[in-house]
Parts: C-alpha cells; sequence; structure tokens
C-alpha cells in the first residue's frame, strides 16, 4: 500500500483541510436528496397505505425452562404463520436482543427493585436460544445475535 493511501485510510493523520473537503463532499451528497424533486414532506401524490392491523401474537410462561419457552414459542409463530416463509435453507438469521442500558443499569435495577434486569426487560438467555434453535430448525444456517456493544460501565 502507498504512503498516500495509508494516510487517507488513516483517521489519526487527517489534516484539518481533508476534514473540511470531506464533510463538504459529504454535505453536497445529502442535499442533492433535497429539491422540489424530493421533497421532505408529503405531497399528497402518493399516500401511503398502512395495514388495518397487523398479526400479533402474545403467550405467557411461569418459567424459562427450554421445553416450556419452545412449546409457547412454536404456538405463537404458528399463529402467525410460521418461520417458512421467513428463513430457507442456508439462511443467516439476524436475532436483535434487548440489553437496555448496560451492566450498570441493569445493577441500579436490580438494587431498586429487587428484580434482575434478564427477570424484567432484558431478553433472556432462554428466549435466544429457543429462538435460535427455532431458526436453526427452519434451515438458517448461522445465527448472528445483535446488540449495541456500547456499556456505561
Amino acid at each position: 500500500m502507498s504512503e498516500h493511501d495509508q494516510e487517507r485510510l488513516s483517521m489519526h493523520n487527517m489534516s484539518r483541510r481533508r476534514f473540511l473537503s470531506t464533510i463538504g463532499v459529504a454535505s453536497g451528497v445529502l442535499l442533492t436528496g433535497c429539491g422540489k424533486d424530493n421533497p421532505t414532506k408529503p405531497t399528497g401524490d402518493n399516500p401511503i397505505n398502512l395495514p388495518e392491523s397487523s398479526a400479533v401474537a402474545v403467550g405467557e410462561v411461569k418459567i424459562y425452562d427450554f421445553n416450556t419457552l419452545k412449546t409457547k414459542m412454536i404456538d405463537m409463530l404458528d399463529k402467525l404463520g410460521g418461520l417458512g416463509d421467513l428463513i430457507k435453507s442456508g439462511d443467516t438469521v439476524g436475532m436483535k436482543i434487548n440489553l437496555t442500558g448496560g451492566t450498570g443499569q441493569a445493577d441500579n435495577w436490580q438494587r431498586d427493585t429487587g428484580v434482575n434486569a434478564v427477570d424484567s426487560y432484558w431478553t433472556h438467555p432462554q428466549i435466544v436460544n429457543v429462538v435460535g434453535q427455532l431458526a436453526k430448525d427452519a434451515g438458517a444456517s448461522k445465527i448472528v445475535i445483535l446488540e449495541s456493544y456500547y456499556d456505561y460501565e
């Protein structure tokens, strides 16, 4: 790699001039999306047609046992049409979990309420396990767990 390419790829070597130039180009690119041909407010020409309702399945379990959760999850997914239309053989499936607030917030929550974050507002690991297994059973070859990596601690 040439010295010029190394400098171009390094954020630490960016000069003030290069930074301002980059910001200028980026701003220009963003602004090309604005104007009469691309209004930012709805014009009424293309109304949005929202469905009257969305399908939702709700289930309740008393314990986070794998078999109990799997049975309930299959029942709920079947009510929504199953995973067959969503996952095909060999697919990579992303699972967005919820670990809101990081470990510091979880510790505060436990202290203030006496309830563990995993048992109240974080995605329980057994839910991830069950949904991941169901995705594999539906044909997924790879499961990717998605979550923010930033933590306040």
